[in-house]
């Protein structure tokens, strides 16, 4: 006891009488005198005391003597004025001899010195120094936060170290039962541990936190119902039925009031900033394009628009015999193709890389031979759509399935091989069906639509099987597939195709075909009258998986390799199991043939040679090497000034993000080197928090998040983001110029025409309304096709207007931990400044930008988005990379980007192809698998 004697004679307790008991550290008297003060109830002698005391109909309000304030002190208290007082029930005990006040404070310690600092890391062996720094704020914290003895007010234990471990440990987990478990933390434990590490720190308090406590000082209560003079009265009058939602919902908006005070209080805290290194990345990033882009300073157009030229961009001066908007819509109504919103943050069925007309002079679009690997592929349909004819006029065997996945990276002429094999077909009086995930890789294929649309699947059915057709439905659908001379269906961009997803289709084409499975053997006598169909997949694995990434390929290994479980939801595997099962083992059905002759970069040899390294990488060499990606020039102003189609090309990135910062400011290049005006207008902001949030937080969240702020500039590349029209290439991705705007009915026109031709350089033209429609031309598309269809004879332009459907947004405001969900409804088209790596697969374009900067945030890029990026034109002279970042680690962090080791692992079950496809074998991959975990155990 000498040593706990020494530490209590070092720190005294004083306590300051109050409303409440308010425990001061500082030195003098010792602390267990006081202790009969830490009470604020006084009954006078005889009157039951703590008894009576416990009857008390408030629990929280305090008991006082009748003249007990003058004994008290509170009546000459400096500050806050006391609460008013409230007399008992008449028939209560205490009526008498005591009355109530509301309790407005609890016990807040204020430490009058601060405490020691924490030692440092304990070494190896412990030193003197170190023992005196532990003991001391051992010493200080055990005496302050672990509660003493009732008995004689003593400390219940050693003021050592070992002692502040074993107590942190108890807060932390809960004490240790008889049972050799722990309790669990108590609120109390979670806020002493809490205490002891904010004091540890230096008693550091965030601005919003400090707000947030004093939003409700100096406030004085003067009624029972009420907490201050200024609140209405907060009985209740509701049924008790209908309380706890009345209740719960109060609760909610009281606490979303709290949590946007607190973010209104981190606003100027720069350390509760959120997403710091993302922003740090995108200002690098945009301050690099400034530099890049200096030389386009100069306009190239008029200095100021013309008022006519303004009155088209807001289409007030169009023609009363052109088509209206309203005729156009309906028109392309009637040929819409998938139902709901597709935009690029839907569902993986809505996810579509961005089309682009192929350049004069591919290979791929001309009537060239075939090479040998296609002839293959060729040859074998060929041989099954003759067995076709032949048993459609009774003659010959039952057909024999068909089942071919047809695997080559870009540029190997996979769509060509389609269109070859359409017209194979059709020479034997035959018809095929092409179909796809995605509008935009559809709308490639000779007559093809979406997998949704053909076979009458609702968009959001990507988990199970739906339920089956309608008889009169069914019988439409057969028809338009042509049932009876339907002998093969072609599904491309395979790589975004999920089991569940896989079984789905195979699932319909059974209902459809009238069979109970796609896959039946031969001799199933439940199919003797039904032909077998064959069904080729095509695409390429190396390329982007589905998203959430149920590839094809895993399900696979982890069913025959790994021999898991996959009927289990996982945070990967979220679907039906029996689907999901379906699905893997029809896959594994299939024979693989691949093609690896490039067609589309056939003039560059060393650009084939580093495609083909990252495929089929040479012995003791990384698939990606740092000397290829040195020979990749850097986006430069000469190069800007020399070819101004630079400015015009898509910087591929990997997030939302960086696209929208990079779009905001290359608009606004755009815009003053081509001599237009740059019009803007803010969304509304929708969502449950959307309602309760501060002036200066929401102008913050317009500020700050580009997503909420849309913008329109008179010739700036774009691409659709919903599936208008497939069936006439207007697609989710389809490349478009923006034309002009259609303003809302509730719009000054007047003022915003004279805006766009006289604000001054540099100056936006807001709106303050969402235009109706965003008018966009489509240089790709046919005007033959698009009669009553366009708003401009001759040429190709529609109107678009905004989604149906509120799109989720999630934004990290700051002092929140965790994002929080808003909603806008944009246009169905996007700047095309800056793309998302997926949505620049499955086209040829004629320059790239490439930002290979390395990023500290998710989603990081990968080998699949690398690869996708540099396959995406025929020269590496198209591709330019942008400039590095000052406080970049640089490109060497690319050697360690290598495809999934599922996908190797599925590689491993091919043998060499010989022209007639291989099939998988799970043995084999098994094999091969454990062969190489064993050499890198040992």
């Amino acid at each position: 006891m000498k040593f706990e004697q020494t530490a209590l004679r070092k720190y005294k307790i004083l306590f300051k009488p109050t409303q409440r008991p308010i425990i001061l550290l500082r030195s003098g008297r010792d602390p267990f005198l006081f202790r009969n003060l830490l009470t604020k109830q006084r009954p006078p002698p005889g009157s039951g005391g703590r008894t009576l005391a416990s009857s008390a109909v408030h629990d929280d309000s305090d008991l006082d003597e009748e003249d007990a304030p003058a004994a008290t002190g509170l009546g000459s208290m400096q500050g806050r004025t006391p609460n008013a007082t409230f007399p008992f029930h008449p028939a209560h005990p205490l009526y008498d001899s005591h009355h109530q006040q509301i309790r407005s404070k609890f016990r807040v310690p204020v430490l009058i010195r601060g405490p020691p600092k924490p030692p440092p890391p304990k070494p190896t062996h412990a030193t003197d120094e170190w023992r005196r720094a532990a003991r001391a704020f051992a010493q200080y914290m055990l005496l302050v936060y672990r509660p003493w003895l009732d008995e004689g007010g003593t400390l219940p234990g050693p003021l050592t170290w070992t002692a502040l471990c074993d107590f942190m440990r108890d807060l932390q987990f809960g004490r240790l039962q008889e049972n050799g478990s722990r309790s669990g933390p108590t609120p109390l434990d979670n806020a002493r541990r809490r205490w002891i590490e904010n004091s540890a720190q230096g008693l550091h308090i965030s601005a919003e936190q400090r707000i947030a406590n004093q939003l409700h000082r100096n406030r004085k209560a003067t009624k029972w119902a009420n907490p201050d003079d200024h609140s209405g009265n907060m009985m209740p009058t509701r049924n008790p039925t209908e309380q706890p939602e009345e209740d719960n919902r109060i609760e909610n908006e009281a606490q979303h009031l709290i949590d946007m005070a607190r973010v209104e209080a981190a606003l100027d805290d720069p350390e509760n900033l959120a997403n710091f290194k993302q922003r740090q990345y995108n200002e690098d990033t945009e301050n690099l394009l400034r530099q890049v882009l200096a030389g386009l300073a100069r306009r190239q157009g008029p200095q100021r628009a013309s008022p006519l030229q303004a009155e088209s961009m807001i289409s007030a001066g169009r023609p009363e015999i052109a088509p209206t908007t309203r005729s156009v819509l309906k028109a392309l109504q009637a040929y819409v193709t998938d139902s709901g919103s597709s935009r690029e943050d839907g569902d993986i069925v809505l996810l579509g890389p961005e089309r682009q007309q192929q350049p004069a002079g591919d290979l791929i679009e001309q009537n060239a031979p075939l090479n040998s690997q296609q002839a293959a592929v060729i040859s074998l349909c060929t041989l099954f759509f003759q067995e076709k004819v032949h048993h459609g006029r009774g003659a010959g065997s039952r057909l024999q399935p068909l089942r071919l996945l047809v695997h080559g990276g870009p540029g190997t002429g996979k769509s060509f091989l389609t269109k070859r094999t359409q017209e194979r077909a059709e020479d034997m009086g035959l018809q095929i069906a092409c179909m796809a995930l995605t509008g935009i890789a559809a709308g490639i294929m000779p007559q093809g639509t979406t997998c949704h649309h053909r076979l009458s699947i609702w968009c959001g059915t990507t988990r199970r099987r739906p339920p089956p057709l309608q008889r009169e439905k069914l019988l439409q659908l057969q028809c338009k597939l042509q049932k009876e001379s339907l002998p093969m269906v072609i599904i491309d961009e395979v790589s975004f195709v999920t089991p569940e997803m896989l079984d789905i289709i195979a699932g319909r084409l059974a209902e459809i075909m009238g069979v109970d499975s796609i896959d039946q053997a031969p001799g199933d006598a439940s199919a003797l009258t039904a032909e077998p169909l064959a069904i080729v997949l095509m695409g390429d694995f190396f390329q982007l998986p589905p998203v959430p990434p149920n590839t094809l390929f895993t399900a696979l290994i982890n069913q025959f390799v790994r021999e898991k479980d996959i009927s289990k939801a996982t945070s990967h595997f979220r679907g039906d199991s029996q689907t999901r099962q379906r699905g893997a083992h029809f896959f594994s059905t299939f024979r693989k043939i691949e093609l690896t002759q490039q067609m589309r970069a056939a003039e560059d040899a060393r650009h084939i040679a580093m495609l083909e390294q990252m495929r089929t990488p040479a012995l003791g060499i990384p698939r990606i090497q740092l000397s290829v990606i040195a020979h990749l020039k850097t986006l430069s102003c000469a190069d800007v000034l020399a070819d101004p189609e630079w400015t015009a090309a898509p910087i591929v990135v990997t997030s939302n993000s960086e696209r929208q910062h990079i779009n905001r400011l290359q608009s606004t290049k755009w815009a003053a080197w081509k001599g237009v005006q740059r019009i803007i207008w803010r969304l509304v902001i929708g969502g449950e928090l959307a309602a309760h949030l501060p002036p200066r937080v929401r102008e913050r969240i317009y500020v700050k998040s580009p997503q909420f702020t849309s913008s329109f500039v008179h010739g700036a590349p774009g691409y659709l983001t919903s599936n208008i029209n497939p069936v006439r290439g207007l697609s989710n991705g389809t490349a478009v110029l923006f034309e002009s705007i259609e303003l809302d009915p509730r719009e000054d026109a007047d003022r915003v025409c004279n805006d766009i031709a006289t604000v001054a350089e540099d100056t936006n033209v807001a709106l303050t309304y969402p235009p109706l429609h965003i008018n966009v031309a489509v240089p790709g598309a046919n005007p033959a096709e698009f009669v009553e269809k366009t708003l401009e004879p001759g040429r190709v332009v529609i109107p678009v207007r905004r989604v149906s459907k509120w799109e989720p947004v999630n934004i990290k405001l700051p002092g929140r931990r965790q994002a929080d969900t808003f909603h806008c409804r944009p246009h169905g088209v996007e700047q095309r400044f800056a793309v998302r790596v997926n949505k620049i697969q499955g086209q040829t374009c004629n320059k790239v930008i490439l930002q290979l900067n390395k990023r500290s945030f998710m989603p990081h890029l990968t080998f699949s988005m690398l690869y996708v990026a540099l396959s995406r034109v025929r020269t590496s002279e198209s591709i330019r990379l942008m400039p590095p970042h000052p406080t970049g680690p640089g490109l060497g962090y690319l050697q360690t980007l290598k495809p999934t080791e599922d996908f190797l692992i599925w590689l491993e079950g091919f043998d060499p192809d010989d022209g007639t496809g291989s099939a998988w074998n799970f043995a084999q991959a098994k094999e091969k698998h454990a062969r190489k975990q064993l050499s890198l155990a040992t």
